[in-house]
């Protein structure tokens, strides 16, 4: 009798034993499976680009976007839509010495007309300025073409060839520029020494003094008087030249009259 209840007793406590063993593996199982499902649920709220705001990430990148977008907006407004306005910029860079963006402003334009003389005018101005001679004369030339009865442009292209030497080459261009243009020093001045460079002593010194009685405000053409030993008026006496040599410095070709150039 007492052998069968110990009998008994050690099976009801294999079966006890049993029957927990089998709750802890139930209880480890669902907190394996819950722990899952909050890791995926995480997941999904870093990762899903549906919802807004849940990734600060998504937050930095889309105010980054925004003022991109903003800068872009910004530009567009303020690049010309139309030649003159093209032309205009150029103008300005030059001015402000910054040649490369006053050949860009140009190419901007001739995208626009092909045929407009001022735009090659201006990319021939700073193709010169950014000593690239064989194509700024090109360019120059092109301008001259389409608006003949531009001093301006005759002018400049004038003063492009005494640089390059062409003193010859340069004085049809620059006669008509003072023909078109007679009360600019400057001009005045470049014929000046065209005239001079090719051996027109006389014609030279009245283009000078024309100069001169035009406002030399650069005091090239006066310069080139004293040196020359001419007076500075046809009306005064003449003085003693001061210097042998060439020509004093052909004066910047600036246009002052940006509506003609």
């Amino acid at each position: 009798m007492t052998a069968t209840c110990r009998c008994n007793s050690h099976a009801m406590s294999e079966s006890a034993l049993g029957l927990l063993t089998i709750l802890v593996v139930l209880f480890i199982a669902f907190a394996s499976l819950g722990c899952s499902r909050e890791a995926k649920v995480e997941q999904a709220v870093v990762t899903s680009p549906g919802e807004a705001g849940s990734n600060p990430t998504d937050a930095v990148f889309a105010a980054a976007e925004n003022s991109f977008d903003a800068s872009v907006a910004r530009v567009a407004a303020e690049r010309p839509t139309t030649v003159k306005g093209w032309i205009t910029a150029g103008r300005r860079s030059m001015d402000e010495g910054d040649f490369a963006a006053a050949l860009a402003a140009a190419d901007e334009a001739l995208t626009l007309d092909a045929q407009s003389a001022q735009a090659h005018h201006v990319r021939g101005r700073a193709l010169l300025a950014l000593n690239r001679a064989s194509e700024a004369l090109d360019e120059l030339q092109q301008a001259r073409d389409l608006a003949p009865d531009n001093g301006h442009i005759a002018n400049t292209l004038g003063y492009a060839l005494i640089l390059m030497g062409r003193s010859d080459d340069a004085l049809p261009h620059l006669e008509a520029a003072c023909a078109k243009l007679p009360q600019i020093a400057y001009v005045r001045n470049n014929l000046g020494v065209a005239y001079e460079r090719t051996g027109q002593r006389d014609k030279a010194i009245a283009e000078y003094q024309a100069a001169v009685a035009a406002g030399d405000s650069a005091g090239k053409a006066a310069m080139s008087l004293a040196r020359l030993g001419a007076p500075t008026s046809p009306k005064t006496e003449p003085v003693e030249a001061v210097a042998e040599g060439e020509a004093a410095p052909v004066t910047t070709a600036v246009n002052t009259d940006p509506d003609q150039q």
